[in-house]
Protein backbone atom coordinates (compact mmCIF):
# COMPACT_ATOMS: atom_id res chain seq x y z
CA UNK A 1 0.00 0.00 0.00
CA UNK A 2 1.49 3.24 -0.79
CA UNK A 3 2.07 5.69 1.54
CA UNK A 4 -0.50 8.13 1.02
CA UNK A 5 -3.32 5.41 0.93
CA UNK A 6 -1.86 4.15 4.50
CA UNK A 7 -2.39 7.61 5.92
CA UNK A 8 -5.42 8.00 4.76
CA UNK A 9 -6.57 3.96 6.17
CA UNK A 10 -4.98 5.54 9.65
CA UNK A 11 -7.36 8.58 9.76
CA UNK A 12 -10.14 6.78 8.30
CA UNK A 13 -9.72 4.17 11.34
CA UNK A 14 -8.62 7.16 13.78
CA UNK A 15 -11.54 9.01 13.10
CA UNK A 16 -13.74 6.46 14.83
CA UNK A 17 -16.12 7.16 11.82
CA UNK A 18 -18.03 3.98 10.70
CA UNK A 19 -17.72 3.03 7.20
CA UNK A 20 -20.75 3.95 6.30
CA UNK A 21 -20.53 7.43 8.01
CA UNK A 22 -17.16 7.91 5.94
CA UNK A 23 -19.06 6.81 2.69
CA UNK A 24 -21.95 8.67 3.19
CA UNK A 25 -19.89 12.14 4.01
CA UNK A 26 -17.43 11.49 1.02
CA UNK A 27 -20.06 10.73 -1.47
CA UNK A 28 -18.64 7.69 -2.20
CA UNK A 29 -20.56 4.06 -2.29
CA UNK A 30 -19.89 1.96 0.80
CA UNK A 31 -18.24 -0.82 -1.56
CA UNK A 32 -15.43 1.57 -2.21
CA UNK A 33 -14.79 2.65 1.12
CA UNK A 34 -15.36 -1.01 2.78
CA UNK A 35 -12.71 -2.57 0.04
CA UNK A 36 -10.14 0.04 0.94
CA UNK A 37 -10.28 -0.17 4.29
CA UNK A 38 -11.19 -3.95 5.07
CA UNK A 39 -9.11 -5.70 1.85
CA UNK A 40 -6.53 -2.62 1.30
CA UNK A 41 -7.70 -2.22 -2.32
CA UNK A 42 -5.89 0.86 -4.07
CA UNK A 43 -7.95 4.15 -4.70
CA UNK A 44 -7.60 6.87 -7.51
CA UNK A 45 -6.43 10.08 -6.82
CA UNK A 46 -10.19 11.02 -6.68
CA UNK A 47 -11.40 8.89 -4.36
CA UNK A 48 -8.52 10.07 -2.03
CA UNK A 49 -9.22 13.32 -2.88
CA UNK A 50 -12.61 12.65 -1.36
CA UNK A 51 -11.95 10.61 1.51
CA UNK A 52 -9.81 13.41 2.47
CA UNK A 53 -13.02 15.65 3.07
CA UNK A 54 -14.82 13.62 4.41
CA UNK A 55 -12.05 13.44 7.03
CA UNK A 56 -11.63 16.94 7.23
CA UNK A 57 -7.55 16.61 5.74
CA UNK A 58 -5.70 18.49 3.38
CA UNK A 59 -4.73 16.52 0.06
CA UNK A 60 -1.38 18.67 -1.07
CA UNK A 61 2.01 18.26 -2.55
CA UNK A 62 4.77 17.19 -0.43
CA UNK A 63 7.35 19.92 -0.21
CA UNK A 64 10.58 18.71 -2.30
CA UNK A 65 13.59 18.33 -0.79
CA UNK A 66 17.09 18.31 -2.21
CA UNK A 67 16.12 19.29 -6.02
CA UNK A 68 16.03 22.64 -5.62
CA UNK A 69 17.91 25.34 -7.93
CA UNK A 70 20.40 27.55 -6.17
CA UNK A 71 18.98 31.46 -5.92
CA UNK A 72 21.34 34.15 -7.87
Amino acid sequence: MANLEQQLLDACRRSGKSMKRIADESGLCYASVHNFMASGRSLTLATASRLCEALDLELRPAKRRGNRKPSR
